[in-house]
């Protein structure tokens, strides 16, 4: 009735619908009920949760988390309302050691022996590989600095 009032005179929806024309203003102005009002709060109170968790937290951890904040609201009650709202904890993802240093390749010498220091340019490059995940897929960046005056010199990536 409250979405076609406007196409629909009240007194005739009242009156298909079997319901009093004073019950349905009585209820379309009242008030929201307590248990209404906490929903909201308590659905507020979640999102608030869930986000600063990085959305991590599922019902049990987000049930430990509203007890410790001083609400005595039910486990079952925060699954349901975080599944009716949408709130699903992602898993992080498991790491995955990425470098094998039990190889028998051969490794190459430690040239700097952590003496940073060079008396003039172009004497002395450091670079650092690293890999970016994309959309696109693996993004491979390395820059390559001169310690004498800490400038990049070479920027590539593949």
């Amino acid at each position: 009735m409250k979405l076609h009032h406007h196409r629909f005179p009240v007194g005739k929806m009242s009156q298909i619908f079997g319901v009093s024309e004073s019950g349905y203003y009585r209820f379309y102005n009242a008030e929201p009920s307590a248990r209404t009002t906490e929903n909201i709060n308590l659905q507020q109170s979640i999102r608030s949760i869930f986000d600063k968790s990085k959305q991590t937290y599922a019902s049990p951890r987000m049930h430990a988390e509203l007890q410790h904040l001083g609400s005595t609201v039910s486990r079952p009650r925060i699954a349901r309302m975080m599944s009716t709202n949408g709130f699903h904890a992602i898993k992080p993802k498991k790491y995955r050691v990425t470098i094998d240093s039990n190889h028998k390749y051969p490794i190459a010498p430690n040239v700097l022996d952590r003496k940073f220091t060079t008396t003039r340019s172009n004497e002395v490059w450091i670079s650092n590989l690293t890999y970016i995940n994309t959309t696109s897929g693996w993004l491979y960046l390395t820059v390559i600095i001169d310690l004498f005056d800490r400038k990049v010199r070479l920027v590539y990536e593949l």
